[in-house]
C-alpha cells in the first residue's frame, strides 16, 4: 500500500448535533424544530453542500458531513439551522481530512 499523499485528500467538515439548553422543552415545540432541522438540511443536500447526515440510534447525537469551500461556510450553514437557533441542538463542526473514501465524493 502506497502512503496518502496529504495534499491529495479530500477535505470536508462534519458537524456533531446534540442536545441543546431547549431540548426538554414541549414535545410538540421540538418535533416542529426538528421537521424545520430536515427540511433546511434537505435544501442543503439537495444543493450538493450536504452529503449525508442523520442521526444515531444508539447514541444521542446526529452526524452530518459537508463539502463546503471553507470551514466558515459550514459554520454559517450550521448557524442558520432553525433546531440549533433555537436552541433544541448544540453544534459543533470540525474539519476532516478523508484518507479513505470508498464513496468517491472527491
Amino acid at each position: 500500500m502506497s502512503a496518502i499523499d496529504e495534499e491529495s485528500r479530500l477535505t470536508c467538515f462534519t458537524a456533531v448535533y446534540t442536545r441543546g439548553p431547549r431540548w426538554d422543552e414541549r414535545q410538540e415545540t421540538r418535533e416542529e424544530l426538528r421537521r424545520a432541522h430536515i427540511e433546511y438540511q434537505h435544501g442543503h443536500f439537495t444543493a450538493g453542500r450536504l452529503l449525508m447526515g442523520g442521526p444515531h440510534t444508539d447514541r444521542e447525537f446526529g452526524l452530518a458531513l459537508f463539502k463546503t469551500a471553507t470551514k466558515e461556510e459550514t459554520l454559517k450553514i450550521v448557524s442558520n439551522d432553525p433546531a440549533v437557533g433555537a436552541g433544541v441542538y448544540n453544534v459543533d463542526v470540525c474539519t476532516w481530512k478523508v484518507a479513505l473514501n470508498a464513496f468517491k465524493l472527491g
